[in-house]
Order: C-alpha cells, then structure tokens, then sequence
C-alpha cells in the first residue's frame, strides 16, 4: 500500500496473525472503521459548500454521529442524495466508482461479495450479492458486519477463522483500488520561516513539494491535513479535510468519534477531545 493512516493500521492487523483468530478480527474492524471514515471525510471534503451549505450539513451529521452507521449514511447521502448534485467534478471519479453497477471480476464485485460471506458465515441474514452490484453497498454490509459482532452481540471464537481470509481480501479491495486512497494527501504545518512542512500520506503528495519553498510565505494554510483534488491547480486545487487530525511527524491520527455538546467532540483514539470551532 503506502498511504500512512491504513498502513499503520494494517501493521497492527499483519501483529494479530501471530496472536489469534479474534485479535485478527478485531484488528480488521479497526481498519474498516478507519477505511470508511476516511472515505467518509475525504468525500465530503469535495463538497462545493455554497449558500446551501452541503459539506457542512453533513459535518452537521458526522460531529454528532453515534455510531459508525452515521457514517455509511453519510457517504451514501454525497454520492446519490441531494449533497451529490454540488459533489466538485474532480470527485467524479470517486463517485462513479463507488456507485456504477460492475460485475464479477471487478474490485466492486470481489468488496461487496466478500464481505457478503462474511455475513453470511456469522449466520446474519442477508441476500447473497446479485450478479452486478456497486461499491457503495460495502459501506452498509461493513457498518452490519460490526454492529453484529461488536456493538450489539458477539459470536463464537471459530466464526472469526472462517471469516477473516474474506473479509482481508474485501477490505484489501477497496483500500488498493479506491482512487481516494491514490490521490495526493498530506499534513501541512507552516515554519515561522513561511516553509511548509509537508507529511506525505501517499507517494503523489509530492506535488505539494512547491510549499516548502521560502518564497510561499505569503501563502496562508492552516495547519493540518489536505488532498489536492486537481494537481493542475497549486493552492485551487487543495481541500483541507476536517473531523480527522494528526501532526507533522504522522505519529498518530485521530477521528471524530461522536459526543458532541455543543462545543467539544470525542476524538479517537485515547479518548481526546477537541473544539468544535477549530473545525469550522
């Protein structure tokens, strides 16, 4: 892979398959968790907030969100809800991928079919995946998988065997394939000598190499975490994304994760809070 925050992640869950059947599991559902946050997030960054204000109606949502559900919602809502019709054209890509209707043999297709077995394994109704399907029902079918097994049950020890070879293979698909994950992302913290301190996420993130030249002083972004959308552009083409955090050495990453009271969200991990007007 190479793209930090699910790297990471995925050194943890490469640690649980030395351990046991249920550590590897539950490693996977942190990298799905993650897996759909990000997605979540970077979609919602490419929101054209006008005077209706779309990205930040779904901010609205996510800040507040109770549960991992919110977010699948949240994603489903930019792609096909009212939100899609102000989704910026450098995010077409994403969107047609996650919702055009592809057939076995395609990344889609092995996602959603794999995590469907999975389901099926833990004895979860649900219908078999159909002969075409979209990428945006991983979503939903990851959001059942966890609240099954995590949030709102559990299952015997020798289900997670049987399931976590699937459930790999189907989070391996999207995370390797999505473009999302293949755009430029990086942490950018301004020096006192106007340079930027540029914390490559991905290998593309090198078009942000022009931000660590002194003669950007006058360029002004707020510390934290950005795609470039269109590499055309240099300053135009930057989202900063918000509701995730991390710092200059990559030494953690941190996700909105609900208990809004008007001022301070609950941010995982450890826990943290944080202002909800340093978002917005």
């Amino acid at each position: 892979m190479f793209f930090k925050p699910l790297d990471r992640m995925w050194e943890r869950v490469e640690t649980a398959k030395d351990h046991s059947d249920t550590d590897l599991f539950l490693s996977l559902m942190y990298l799905g968790e993650m897996t759909l946050k990000l997605t979540a997030v970077g979609l919602v960054a490419a929101i054209n907030d006008g005077k209706e204000r779309h990205r930040y109606r779904q901010h609205y949502q996510l800040v507040r969100a109770s549960g991992i559900g919110d977010w699948s919602k949240v994603i489903d809502e930019v792609l096909t809800g009212a939100s899609s019709q102000h989704l910026s054209t450098y995010a077409y890509k994403e969107q047609n991928e996650l919702i055009s209707v592809n057939k076995a043999g395609t990344w889609q297709y092995n996602a959603v079919n794999l995590i469907t077995e999975c389901l099926s394994a833990i004895d979860l109704q649900t219908e078999a995946a159909s002969k075409k399907v979209s990428a945006r029902q991983w979503f939903q079918l990851f959001t059942n998988l966890r609240n099954k097994t995590r949030a709102h049950g559990a299952i015997p020890s020798r289900k997670y065997s049987e399931i976590n070879n699937n459930l790999e293979e189907s989070m391996l698909a999207i995370i390797q394939n999505f473009s999302l994950f293949q755009r430029p992302w990086a942490y950018l913290h301004q020096n006192l000598s106007g340079k930027y301190r540029v914390t490559k996420w991905s290998p593309r993130a090198e078009t942000l190499d022009f931000l660590k030249v002194r003669h950007n002083r006058d360029i002004k972004l707020p510390n934290g975490i950005y795609i470039h959308f269109d590499e055309t552009q240099e300053i135009n083409g930057l989202v900063k994304i918000e509701l995730i955090d991390s710092d200059a050495d990559a030494s953690d990453f941190f996700f909105a994760n609900g208990g809004f009271n008007g001022k301070r969200y609950v941010v995982n991990p450890k826990n943290w809070t944080q202002k909800y007007t340093d978002i917005f």
